[in-house]
This record gives C-alpha cells, structure tokens and sequence, in this order.
C-alpha cells in the first residue's frame, strides 16, 4: 500500500536569527533551502515516489526556493525513504563544510577541526511521519500525517557534544558552540590573513562551524548591508539631485581609492547610485567603519570632505530600515479543499513561481531584498519609502497567484503581511523579531497590514488594517496632512485622552463623556497655534471619527488615530528630500 510521508527540516527561525551580518541571515536562509532541495530530490530518485509539496515541474525540476516541509507518496517502504532523505541532507551540509574548510584552513584552529566537525554533524534537526494511502481518501491521509509529524516533533532527541575542547570561547552567533577560528594574542598579528577582512570577521569576533559556514558560504559582495538597503532611498535621492552630483563623484572616487568592499547590484539597480556600505553616511560609523576596515586615513577628514556636503544638502539620512514578513491566511483550509494528491501537486507547481514573483517586487520594483520566498513565506528588508506599495504588490500578486492555483470553488487564502521598523544598526535577530511581531499582529485578523516602528529610544508605534480598508492610501492622506498639522497637535490630543477616564472604565452617563471627549477634542485642534487666520482643522477631514455616543468606542478611535499619525510621521521623516533654499 502506498503511504504519505511528510518531511520537516530544521532548525528554521532560531538558526536563520543567529546572525551579525546580512551575509549570515541571507545564507542562513539559503542553507536551510539547499538542504530541503536535497532531501526532496532524494525522495523524488526513489521509484514510485511521487512528490507533492513540493512538485516537480513540467521538465521533472525542482523549481523556486523549497520550503522546509515536504510531503511525498511512497510507494515503497516509506521509513527507508525518510532515511534517504535524512543522509541526502546530512551529505549535503557535510559536503558543503568540507569545501569551505579546504578554502578557508588558514582561519581554522587545527586543533577545533574533530569539535567543527561535531558542530556540522549535529546542526540538523530531520522529522519524520507518514501514514498509509489509500485512493479516496487524500484529504483524510493528510491530516492524519500533520498531526502525526506535530505530535514527532513534541519528542526532541538530544545528542551530547563529545569533542568540544573545553575553555575555547564561544561563538559570537549563538553563544553556545565553541570558536573554531584561530585564536592568541596579539589578535592583529594571529588574524592579519586577508581572508579575515575578506569576511568581514572582526579581530575579537569568534564563528563557530555553523556561524563561520554562514559568513563565509557566500562570495564578498554577493550581499547587500543592511545600511545600504535601509539608506537606498537617500542614496537614489543623491544621485538624482543636481546639486548632489559632484559631492557624489567625489564620494563614490574616495571610497574605490579606500578599498571599500563593493556590492553587485544583480539584478537591483537601485544598488547602483552607491554599490557601498552606506553606514558610511552616519556620522558615528565613520571611526568603527575605518577600524573595521584596517584603513589609516582620519574617518573624521573623510567624513567632513565627502559626506558633510551631502549632509548639508540632503540633511542626514533617516537610518532605519523595513524588516517584511508575509504569510499566507487559512492556507490549511485550502489545501483541505484538494480531494487528491494530482490536485494539490499542481497547486505545488502554481504555488512555487511565488519566490520570483516576490524577488521581482521586492529587489526589482523597490529598494529591497529578499532573504527567503518559499511556500507562502516572504521574509525581506526594504527601504522604508517602499514598504508600503511593497506589500501591497505583494499581496496583490499573491491574491492573482492563489486564483490561478485553485479550482472555483476551493477558498482563498488570502495574504498577511507585518512590517518591523527598525534601526539600521539593531542586531539582525531584534529586526527579525520586529518583523514577525508585526506580522502576528496582521494575523489577527488576516488580510491585513501591520507596522510596528520601533525607535532607537525603544519607544514603539503601531498601526494596523485590514487592506480592505487600504491603509497605503489612508497613511498617505496622513502624511499629506501633516504638512499643514504639527504633530505638536497630535500629542496635545493623546496628552487630552490620557487625563480623561479609561474606554474600559464604567461610566454612569457614558453619552455625557462621549460629548466631552469630542469637545475636548474639537477644541485642542482648533487651538490657535496653526497660525494667525488659519481655519480650525475638521476631524473628520483628519480621519478622525468622533461620531455617536458611545464613549469606549471614541476612546479606542482616538487613540488609534493618534498612533497612526504617530507612524506617518516615522514614514514621512523617511522620505529624503533637498533642505530649503537649496532647491533649484
């Protein structure tokens, strides 16, 4: 009898978060992609094997990133088959790590080589469960291999490390593996190999093998820095302001004559107007970047020579960046409409163009970059003039890709995307966790947008909306309000909410305060500090509601309404425009 076998591979966020650079996020990522793809094709060189999730394409490829859930019927002994692809995975990493061992031995401690080789061979977490097929009964057979892989995963197994050496330091990543890096004293002088510059290994940072295997996967340059996406809005704006040409010649000459380490734009123009790191625009990075870089020359010349000019004619940039996550809503449900294996092998097929239709909105149509599209996943960083229109295009095309997937009657899912507004210099795993905050709070009530601004004080600031209400346009009429509207304004309101009683608080006369609450309201807009003759602004023109008699509702309304005014004015701070006077 045949049997449904469901494959997960692990370990996912926690593994993907342990990360300094983009670099180590990105490949991460990759990795976790890669050894997907080999534990699906060796279930798919298996005779009688047909793979469902993912499906192989018209040509018998595996197309698109993979996800790291695969899903298999089985002809043949279905634990022989998981154990296939459980050695396929584990060759693959093994293989990987020996390549890039050979590659970098000059970084290696020789004496860690038998503890980096436990690190790689005791990385993988691999699950495993399958239940018997039979032919009317798909739907059935699927469930009950979820729940059997759900309640396999509750079980962990635990493998002792028994070649660690003991007293080495730990790996700055995850801080629990020992440094397999070459270590003494004085560090310039046990670390001065280039290939430590090449990789951007600081002289007191320690990799582990899994760490250094993120860091070193890739080719320099094949990443972009996080400051570079967060700040591409401001370097696209240099290019194209007149006044900043020549400042911007001079700058682009001074840091090829540097040897600063360049980026390839592949793919993203946008790369272009400043294939650098773009930290080099924050003034307080000039003297870590210039060590970093083992570069003499005094960061304070360079930075008031080259980028000062920039300054004074762009003001300086707003260093934050988007962190995107997006999912797909009631997925389960959908799938649970696929009556056989047929069917939901071409929702697979439809489902996998996914990741290049993400990658051309993000790193194509916006400035960002994504660090994984798979399945109905899409993790990515975006400068924050683009996140918007962003996930709109994303949901957009994720809608049209679920139409053309599904049969009629079969219900759509629909897309929740998260956005995590953070600092360009928050550790990768804060903005990761930013990111997917937001997106469990757009979750809640699916099909809906929510940003989360986190700032670098720690204060925070949300919005959220079912895109239904188009929040892109509603936050853009805000922005458009505050050239008129001091935020001055809008904190007077939220100081006026606060001294009145709580929305949950029981009132004896609610209507009363409800008329109180709007009076108040009315009144500190109306507050003659909008200048001599200016009308009094009207609420509702403001998107504000201050209707009915219903006190705990107008609170809750207030309230959101000054928080979204809150984060239009984050995302206007954002856009990057030329300073007064200087605009020709």
């Amino acid at each position: 009898m045949p049997h449904l076998l469901l494959v997960h591979i692990g370990p996912v966020q926690a593994f993907i978060a342990q990360a300094r650079r983009t670099r180590d996020l990105w490949f991460g990522s990759h990795l976790l992609v890669e050894l997907s793809r080999a534990a699906a094709r060796a279930l798919a060189s298996i005779p009688g094997t047909k793979l469902i999730f993912p499906a192989l394409d018209e040509k018998g490829e595996l197309t698109g990133d993979i996800a790291n859930k695969i899903l298999a019927e089985v002809e043949q002994d279905p634990k022989t088959a998981a154990e296939a692809a459980r050695t396929a995975v584990n060759k693959a990493l093994r293989a990987r790590w020996e390549t890039l061992r050979e590659k970098l031995s000059a970084l290696l401690d020789p004496a860690a080589r038998e503890a980096a080789d436990e690190q790689i061979d005791t990385l993988v977490e691999f699950f495993a469960a399958y239940v018997p097929l039979s032919e009317d009964d798909y739907r059935g057979a699927r469930e009950r291999v979820e729940e059997e892989l759900a309640a396999r995963k509750t079980l962990r197994d635990f493998v002792p490390f028994e070649r660690q050496r003991g007293g080495a330091h730990k790996s700055s990543l995850d801080g629990a593996r020992e440094t397999v890096l070459v270590g003494g004293e004085p560090r310039k002088e046990t670390r001065k190999h280039p290939l430590f510059q090449q990789y951007r290994i600081g002289l007191r940072e320690e990799l582990d093998a899994i760490g250094l295997l993120k860091r070193a996967g890739g080719e320099p340059g094949q990443f972009v820095p996080l400051p570079t996406i967060g700040l591409a809005a401001y370097t696209t704006r240099a290019r194209q302001t007149p006044q900043c040409q020549e400042p911007m010649r001079k700058l682009l000459e001074a840091c090829r004559r540097l040897g600063f380490p360049q980026v390839r734009s592949k793919g993203r123009p946008w790369v272009e107007p400043f294939p650098f790191d773009a930290q080099i625009f924050l003034p307080d990075r000039w003297e870590p970047y210039f060590d970093d870089l083992g570069i003499p020359e005094s960061p304070r010349a360079f930075g008031k020579q080259y980028i000062e000019p920039l300054h004074d004619l762009l003001g300086e940039p707003h260093p934050y960046v988007a962190c995107l996550v997006a999912d797909g809503d009631r997925m389960g449900a959908a799938i649970d409409s696929l009556e056989s294996a047929e069917a939901h092998q071409r929702f697979s097929r439809k489902l996998s163009r996914l990741p290049e239709i993400a990658r051309e909105i993000v790193e194509r149509d916006h400035h960002g970059v994504v660090v994984y599209a798979g399945g109905d996943d899409v993790l990515a960083f975006v400068t924050i003039p683009d996140a918007l229109a962003c996930a709109k295009a994303l949901r957009e095309q994720f809608i049209a890709l679920m139409d053309e997937s599904l049969p009629g009657a079969a219900p759509r899912p629909t897309l929740s995307v998260g956005i995590g507004l953070g600092h360009v210099l928050e550790s990768l795993g804060d903005l990761l966790a930013l990111g997917r905050e937001a997106e469990q709070a757009a979750k809640v009530e699916r099909d809906s947008l929510a940003l989360l601004v986190e700032m670098h004080t720690g204060a925070r600031k949300a919005y959220i909306a079912r895109f239904d209400a188009d929040p892109l346009s509603i936050l853009q009429k805000d922005i458009a309000t505050l050239a008129t509207l001091p935020m001055k304004k809008v904190h007077q309101v939220a100081a006026m909410l606060r001294r009145l009683p709580h929305r949950e608080e029981r009132l004896d006369d609610a209507a009363h305060w409800a008329r109180l609450l709007r009076l108040d309201t009315s009144a500190t807009l109306a507050r003659s500090e909008l200048g001599a003759g200016a009308a009094a602004p009207d609420p509702a023109a403001l998107g504000l509601d201050l209707e009915g008699d219903d006190y705990a509702r107008m609170h809750v309304a207030i309230e959101a309404w000054c928080g979204r005014m809150e984060v239009a004015a984050f995302l206007a701070r954002a856009e990057p425009s030329v300073k007064k006077g200087e605009a020709r």
